[in-house]
């Protein structure tokens, strides 16, 4: 192990020497394009950014790191800054940058075509987020753009609330060669935990300086849980100092005094028991888990999702060798009970038990199928309900009563229309009628029988029945043929009044004005008799309200001279 790392500490000592001349990639892994990475060695290959930080090199810093550590489940990792690349400068989210600009004359040797320009002095480069670890080395590259030699420190800051800065590094970077990069680099202690990091210039030279390749090193400890885990007879084993990766199935039937015939699926892990069912286990974790996990110290809980009754969650289970299906029973019945022939099923408000050979029960309600699906027809109705569970299938009956609707079509007078282009019928509660292309009006909905039901809207030929019927029901469509009442006035229309209803009456039109050949007379109503002549009125002389109509009919103006 010793002559190992000894090996890899020379490897990145020679290859730093030549500056990090390009070695390639492990693995046959391709360079991955990225301005910013972070690198977790111990759980794959590691990946070369834009800043041309090579896969070699880092890897055997990472291996060395983590040998050196140990078995303490704490990783080593890095976060990069270049100034490759094009658009909102430094072109990283995670850093910012108050000043300065993209140069393109001085580059450190590995870092491809672009470094930064600290024109002025008050530029800084500062991390957005505090480095979520332990801060181990920060390093930078550094150069100047003239022969200037007027001292311009550069200093290496760390903060843990972003505003006050404390020093832990000053470098003159006029002390440089220009056009030559030097590292400038800084171990800390472990002091600087979970800090801001920032770069900036002092000095009062105006002269440009420049700057590449920001590297931080840190470490960060892998959190450590309590487990608990079911053990079948209503407590929990405790396992103490476990880590992600110990977030397995295997590991939550481990303690189970039954682990191969467990009443429920392992679903993950919880914080917080779940000691009675509910429906949602919340937030889970396993050892797969990616982002956010619970901090360190916590307690975390074996979750099983519940075989009877599947929508429920347990977080202790209890052994299931004997228990098996022994029978379903409808024990409340569905809301509704009384339907009209047509209508289908509802099973709302239905609630299905469940029975054990263990005496236990659950409600099954949600995983229950019903027979038929299809119409109710007249009469009763046998209702099936359906659960399996285990392979063994259970049933339960219930009854259901469907009753006829018998739908009429009758004109006004009550008689029953032949005419087969005037159509009513019923389907399930809903009602249509229609005139089609005959001399017909559709009118109204009335109730032969209404047998606890109402008619939702009596006058729209397509409406429905509401309520809960009780017996048979019939309804009857009514239509109309409408008359024309035509008003003559010595053998000419004075008016005509058209859709009159049948058997009703009309008003009369305003008095005529009496014609020539009638001068001296006075208009004294109107008459259904077209040949009136004589010193008596008719017998049928009306104004103001016709007689009551029963078709198509002509009434005639009434003159009388004055004696």
């Amino acid at each position: 192990m010793k002559n190992l790392i000894t090996y890899l500490k020379t490897l990145w000592s020679r290859v730093a020497d030549s500056q990090r001349k390009e070695v390639g990639v492990i693995s046959g892994e391709a360079t991955i394009e990225h301005p910013f990475s972070t690198y977790s060695a111990p759980f794959g290959t590691c990946w070369q950014p834009s800043g041309k930080l090579h896969s070699v090199v880092r890897c055997a810093a990472m291996l060395v790191m983590l040998l050196t550590l140990g078995s303490g489940n704490v990783w080593g990792e890095t976060m990069e800054l270049t100034f490759e690349g094009s658009g909102t400068f430094p072109n990283n989210s995670a850093w910012t940058v108050n000043s300065g600009s993209q140069n393109t004359t001085y580059n450190h040797t590995a870092s491809g075509s672009k470094s930064c320009q600290f024109s002025a002095t008050g530029f800084y480069i500062k991390t957005n987020e505090k480095i979520a670890g332990t801060i181990t080395n920060i390093k930078y590259y550094a150069t100047k753009a003239s022969t200037n030699t007027t001292s311009t420190n550069v200093y290496i800051q760390t903060s843990t609330d972003g505003s006050n800065w404390t020093t832990v590094n000053t470098f003159n970077i006029a002390s440089t060669t220009k056009g030559t990069f030097t590292e400038v680099s800084q171990n800390l202690t472990n002091n600087n935990v979970n800090v801001y990091v920032r770069i900036s210039r002092g000095g009062s030279s105006t002269a440009n300086r420049i700057i590449d390749d920001i590297i931080i090193t840190y470490t960060v400890a892998e959190p450590k849980y309590t487990l608990k885990v079911p053990d079948g007879e209503g407590g929990y084993v405790t396992y103490s100092n476990k880590v992600k990766a110990d977030l397995t199935e295997d590991m939550a039937v481990s303690g189970h005094s039954c682990p191969g015939d467990l009443d429920g699926t392992y679903s993950g892990w919880r914080v917080g028991a779940l000691e009675t069912p509910a429906a949602s286990p919340g937030t889970t974790y396993n050892s797969s888990t990616a982002g956010a996990m619970p901090s360190d110290g916590g307690t975390l809980y074996a979750v099983f999702r519940q075989t009877s009754g599947s929508y429920y969650y347990l977080t202790n289970p209890s052994c299931a060798a004997a228990k098996t299906l022994s029978s379903i029973a409808i024990t409340m019945q569905p809301t509704t009970t009384k339907y009209l022939v047509g209508e289908t099923f509802s099973k709302t408000g239905a609630v299905v038990t469940a029975t054990y050979s263990d005496a236990t029960t659950a409600n099954v309600s949600a995983s229950t199928s019903w027979t038929p699906t299809t119409v109710l027809v007249a009469g009763s109705n046998t209702i099936t309900a359906s659960y399996t569970e285990g392979g063994i299938t259970k049933t339960a009956t219930s009854t259901v009563t469907a009753y006829s609707v018998t739908v009429q079509k009758k004109d006004e007078d009550g008689t029953t229309i032949a005419d087969a282009g005037v159509t009513a019928s019923a389907s399930g509660r809903t009602l249509t009628a229609s005139a089609g292309s005959t001399h017909y009006v559709f009118k109204t909905w009335k109730y032969g029988t209404a047998s606890g039901t109402s008619i939702a809207s009596a006058t729209s030929a397509s409406t429905s029945l509401t309520g809960t019927p009780s017996a048979a029901v019939t309804v009857i469509a009514e239509f109309y043929k409408p008359c024309t009442v035509t008003w003559s006035v010595n053998g000419s229309t004075y008016q005509t009044t058209s859709n009159v209803s049948y058997n009703t009456t009309t008003s009369t039109p305003a008095n005529p004005s009496v014609p020539g050949e009638c001068t001296g007379s006075t208009f004294m109503g109107w008459t259904s008799n077209s040949g009136w002549a004589s010193d008596s009125a008719p017998g049928d002389l009306f104004n103001g309200t016709s007689p009551t109509i029963t078709g198509n009919i002509t009434f005639y103006a009434v003159f009388a001279d004055e004696k």
